[in-house]
């Protein structure tokens, strides 16, 4: 199998000199987590004098310092090197999914005739920080090659039943929230459709840490001075928090930033780690990975949906194995607001999500069925 490997690299120039990126960054995050510019230089396994001298002339390049040393207290970024760092973070998190699409389209097609006699999945699903981990996975233990594919629910959803995908990733609220964005889905009859027990998650506010503005819940989306970062039209993400503010009778119109969006949570706790939008909307554990501050509003249900026929071949029947293990277990025991009871548990879609509800055919998410036999 052909493996693609697409990677980004900053050059910052002046007519001076020119430099490029990779070290600089590591070099700015260990700063960050350590405290130390010594303590830096070892966890990047270079001396101090070379560590030194090179952030020298990355200041010089930059025009301005990066790095401030106190005597007694270590080492701390200057306002500039944090943004500079947020900046690299934000590219980072906005490009990573596109660049990842990109590459299994490239492999998938390059790869064909490597390819012959191996079993392949096609997910598209609703942004995620657990499902790239499947990959190798199922790559390794069952000789199965994943292509996943990030979209919004809808498009997920749609990509399923118009088979363009084997399955879909896509999350719905839980405590009575009502939902209308899954069963105006005509193409999408439930009868037909298994459900994969994914995750439980949560989903909330992400604000700067210390939560410096004062941003408590919804309301305070509405103060002025306060700027939202949103996702993009047709996520579930984006579904569910127009579905909050309607219950709060917040018009969108009132709030800062409504129309500005990102396409996955990580991008989202990047734009608010970088300070350039005060609060956003998406799951826990991508505010913890940026550091932010978090305000739960919401848990949801993650699924994976696949076609009846589909749910007792090898190829699914590997995926729920992989979902079940301990491999698998470890790897993403650190998420936070993650809960995984069940994961792996199969089950029908009608009995989930098949109750409609009297007012415009939105239905409420129903308590589980007795998880289906794994054929």
């Amino acid at each position: 199998m052909i493996t693609i490997k697409i990677e980004t690299n900053w050059r910052i120039s002046t007519p001076e000199v020119e430099l490029t990126g990779p070290l600089l960054f590591r070099l700015l995050e260990a700063v960050q987590s350590s405290g130390s510019l010594a303590q830096a230089a070892r966890s990047l396994r270079f001396s101090y004098r070379h560590i030194w001298g090179l952030l020298g002339k990355w200041e010089e390049a930059v025009g301005r310092p990066l790095v401030r040393l106190e005597r007694g207290r270590g080492a701390k970024l200057t306002e500039f090197g944090e943004k500079l760092m947020w900046a690299e973070q934000m590219a980072r998190a906005r490009l990573d999914s596109q660049i990842e699409a990109l590459q299994q389209e490239l492999q998938t097609e390059l790869s064909a005739e490597l390819a012959r006699g191996i079993s392949n999945l096609v997910m598209h699903a609703s942004h995620d920080l657990a499902l790239p981990h499947l990959k190798d996975l199922l790559q390794n233990k069952h000789d199965i090659r994943l292509q996943l594919e990030f979209h919004g629910s809808l498009e997920s959803l749609d990509g399923l039943a118009q088979g363009r995908c084997d399955l879909a990733g896509f999350h719905l609220p839980e405590g009575g929230l009502e939902t209308d964005f899954f069963f105006h889905r005509r193409a999408f009859k439930l009868r037909d459709y298994t459900l994969i027990r994914c995750a439980t998650r949560t989903q909330g506010l992400m604000v700067a840490r210390g939560n410096p503005k004062g941003i408590h819940g919804l309301p305070d989306l509405t103060r002025r001075e306060i700027k939202l970062i949103n996702r993009q039209p047709g996520s579930g993400t984006r579904v569910e928090l127009d579905q909050l503010l309607r219950e709060a009778r917040i018009e969108v119109a009132s709030i800062a930033g409504y129309d500005t969006f990102e396409f996955t949570h990580l991008a989202v706790a990047a734009t608010v780690a970088s300070g350039m939008c005060d609060v956003g909307f998406g799951i826990e554990a991508a505010a913890a990975q940026y550091r932010l501050g978090f305000i739960p509003l919401v848990r949801e249900r993650y699924y994976l949906a696949c076609r009846n026929e589909a749910a007792g071949g090898k190829p699914v029947k590997s995926l729920i194995t992989v979902l079940k293990s301990p491999e698998f277990e470890a790897l993403v025991r650190g998420l936070a607001g993650y809960d995984w009871t069940g994961v792996g548990d199969q089950m029908n879609a009608e009995g989930v999500l098949g109750t409609r509800t009297a007012s415009g055919g939105r239905v409420v998410l129903q308590p589980e069925a007795k998880p289906t036999r794994t054929r």
